[in-house]
């Protein structure tokens, strides 16, 4: 299990630094399923905008 989770959306309120410090991540596949053919049809359902 991966220990360090790099994000670059400075926005998000996981985000510290390029690091993501939420509990759980959770990724989808854009538009359902179970299989992404490339990096734009994946999702971080996880973001919540900073306020």
């Amino acid at each position: 299990m991966a220990r360090d989770v790099v994000c670059s959306v400075r926005n998000c309120k996981f985000w510290e630094g390029h690091r993501c410090t939420a509990d759980a991540i959770q990724v989808s596949v854009d538009g359902g399923g179970d299989e992404a053919g490339y990096i734009a049809k994946t999702n971080c359902h996880t973001f919540a905008k900073q306020l």
